[in-house]
């Protein structure tokens, strides 16, 4: 009992400390870019956000999520950003759940503490956009895609089917960690002799195709959005639009969003 008490208030500890600094960060900086396009069109009526799905490059459930928060905890800074930090810390949770059932108890405890002071975290665990909601259903569908392999932990498959639908609303980008947390459950299931089940495999591949009749609809938005982008075709030249893009973006990441002397610009 008093080691799992001392455990409660390790990770109570570590919450705090992540949420102390993720609000202390959200306070010191105003809304970038993409930050203030969150805040201006998640101010927008519902039906509006699903209209104006051709101006954004992402599935609308960030947006309407975020919608609903900001009419209770306002539309400013730390209004919006409080959900993504919210998102942060159930990840954290997450995280340490996935290590101690992978690597067990000792490393979990580190890693959750590493995490938790990580200067990526620090850095866009707080962002009024989708980062710490991704982070936090690529962790989910991992722990419960673990889970659902031991014995009796069937319930582990709802988990996984429900995070991976909401991933794909949330981002066209987790058809990747779908793809890859398949062949790392697969290959585990290979592995593992003993405990393979055939009956097991059939709900896993079950499971699949329900995630993908439950993101049909999200089918007809990946194809709005493939039609925006499909103008690129027209531009003149190939290689200067990629070489302008992808240099735009490496500045964005390698300077605009950290500490560097420059990050004024």
């Amino acid at each position: 009992m008093r080691a799992k008490t001392l455990l409660t208030l390790y990770l109570l500890a570590i919450l705090a400390l992540a949420a102390a600094l993720l609000f202390a960060a959200a306070a010191q900086k105003s809304f970038w870019e993409d930050e203030a396009f969150t805040a201006i069109f998640a101010q927008k009526d519902t039906s509006e956000l699903l209209e104006g799905l051709s101006w954004d490059v992402h599935p609308p459930l960030y947006l309407l999520l975020v919608n609903q928060w900001g009419k209770v905890f306002g539309f400013d800074e730390l209004g919006l950003r409080s959900f993504s930090i919210l998102w942060s810390l159930a990840a954290l949770l997450l995280a340490y759940k996935l290590a101690r059932d992978l690597f067990g108890e000792s490393v979990a405890l580190l890693a959750v503490a590493l995490l938790a002071l990580n200067p990526l975290l620090l850095m866009y665990g707080f962002n009024a956009r989708y980062y710490a909601m991704a982070a936090f259903l690529a962790l989910a569908m991992a722990w419960a895609a673990l889970r659902f392999q031991r014995p009796g932990q069937f319930g582990f498959l709802l988990l996984y089917l429900l995070s991976s639908v909401a991933f794909l609303y949330l981002l066209f980008a987790a058809f990747l960690v779908i793809a890859a947390a398949n062949l790392w459950w697969l290959a585990r299931w290979l592995i593992q002799k003993q405990e393979r089940s055939a009956g097991a495999l059939a709900l896993w591949l079950a499971a699949q195709a329900a995630v993908v009749g439950l993101y049909w609809p999200g089918l007809q938005i990946l194809q709005t959005v493939g039609g925006r982008f499909g103008e690129l075709a027209q531009v003149s030249s190939w290689p200067l639009e990629i070489a302008k893009r992808g240099g735009y973006y490496a500045f964005v990441s390698a300077v605009g969003e950290t500490l560097s002397p420059l990050n004024p610009l």
